[in-house]
């Protein structure tokens, strides 16, 4: 993981953010002050850039201090909980995969470097969870598996005992083990994180599901949160218009493209997206991996193809894309 992260540069506010959290749960100062002294007022420059290897330093200091279970964690659930109409929505989802599609939906509207992809096997379903290179912030997904567990626990109780689900983390160990065990089987120094549930479990139907309170909930939900729901709506047509012109015109289309499909200026888009928290560049990325899952699978097309349609240099650039997606390579998904 260090070598891999020392490709990245990271802004220096990210080392100041994570030096002051580092000293909330007790890292001495003298280990902050020999990686920077990032951790005090007024050091940080925005647009400044640091060397990643500093900040993997950090994260393991963050780790052994047990920032992820003390802070990140509590913080996450308590303030998922806060949100009522936000946990009455999920909690009163059709199903397991609609509880999680809702929630990692929120991951991703919330958080623009959260990515994830769905896969569905024999007997399991794999969630693949990765953070974008150009936000590479060291976060790690540990807070939402533990928030899938957590949710998954909390509402099919009866049901959760009967499975076993697991977990794959890229760090070579978890500190915060025990909080993460309670839900899963933990395996560790794999390529890219991720949950893997049983497929009866995913499948699984809530009895509570109510349809009528789920209508209402949904219109509350629109009422309290209009921003969001249009926000939304631009987003889906963004990513509907980059996945049209991947497969009706052959090639990856520009940010002037789709603002034109949209009526809009380039700039308005742009800052749209980025109210939404989101960028052109990470919807194209979206995009291209679901291009890429869909037609992997079809024989008429050959990977060359598919790599030049998405607009990359080499079929060797889209097998490393591809594999850093879905952990497999195109020519296996595709056996």
């Amino acid at each position: 993981m260090v070598a891999a992260a020392a490709q990245h540069q990271v802004s220096e506010w990210v080392m100041q953010y994570y030096s002051q959290q580092a000293l909330l749960v007790g890292v001495p100062e003298a280990k902050l002050n020999a990686l920077g002294g990032w951790h005090k007022s007024g050091k940080a420059i925005s647009g400044n850039m640091v060397d990643s290897t500093k900040v993997v330093k950090l994260h393991k200091l963050l780790h052994e201090y047990g920032y992820q279970e003390t802070l990140e964690i509590q913080a996450t659930k308590a303030l998922f909980e806060s949100d009522q109409v936000n946990f009455a929505l999920i909690s009163n989802a059709k199903s397991v995969a609609a509880m999680l599609t809702r929630l990692l939906e929120a991951c991703q509207y919330n958080l623009s470097y959260f990515q994830y992809s769905i896969r569905t096997g024999e007997t399991s379903v794999r969630i693949n969870i990765e953070y974008s290179e150009q936000s590479f912030a060291f976060y790690s997904p540990q807070s939402v598996m533990y928030l899938v567990g957590y949710l998954i626990k909390r509402i099919f109780p009866e049901q959760f005992g009967e499975y076993s689900m697991q977990i794959g983390v890229v760090q070579s160990s978890v500190p915060d083990h025990d909080a993460i065990a309670e839900y899963f089987q933990i395996h560790c120094n794999v390529d890219c994180a991720y949950i893997d549930i049983p497929k009866a479990l995913y499948e699984l139907k809530n009895r509570s599901w109510n349809p009528h309170v789920h209508e209402y909930l949904e219109s509350l939900y629109s009422e309290h949160f209009p921003d969001a729901s249009k926000r939304n709506k631009l987003i889906e047509a963004v990513k509907s218009l980059i996945l049209q012109t991947f497969e009706t015109e052959y090639h990856k289309p520009s940010i002037e493209q789709i603002s034109g499909h949209l009526n809009m200026s380039r700039s308005t888009l742009y800052r749209n997206l980025s109210d939404s928290n989101v960028t052109f560049k990470e919807l194209v990325e979206l995009q291209r991996k679901e291009f890429a899952a869909k037609y992997v699978k079809d024989p008429q097309k050959s990977l060359t193809e598919i790599s030049e349609i998405l607009g990359y240099s080499s079929i060797s650039a889209f097998t490393r894309a591809f594999k850093r997606w879905f952990s497999v390579s195109p020519s296996a998904w595709r056996s």
